[in-house]
């Protein structure tokens, strides 16, 4: 994966968990921002942890982390 589509993926993936009413699962996260499931699970451990995604249950979807929160 090129640089460049890493950080739009990076992007797309925190700008649809922000969009979100709800905690997205995997498949809805990949769905909305334009990616595989794969790359979209790869994506999201990254993201967690790094702090900027977490995993909630009891719906075991995705929300965006406390450390994005804390950066402002």
């Amino acid at each position: 994966m090129e640089g460049t589509e890493a950080t739009r993926r990076v992007i797309a993936a925190l700008e649809a968990l922000g969009a979100a009413a709800a905690p997205l699962g995997l498949s809805e996260l990949a769905r909305r921002a334009g990616m595989p499931v794969s790359t979209a699970h790869r994506l999201v451990r990254a993201l967690d942890a790094a702090g900027l995604a977490r995993r909630v249950a009891p719906s075991r979807g995705w929300v965006l982390g406390p450390r994005l929160f804390a950066l402002g």
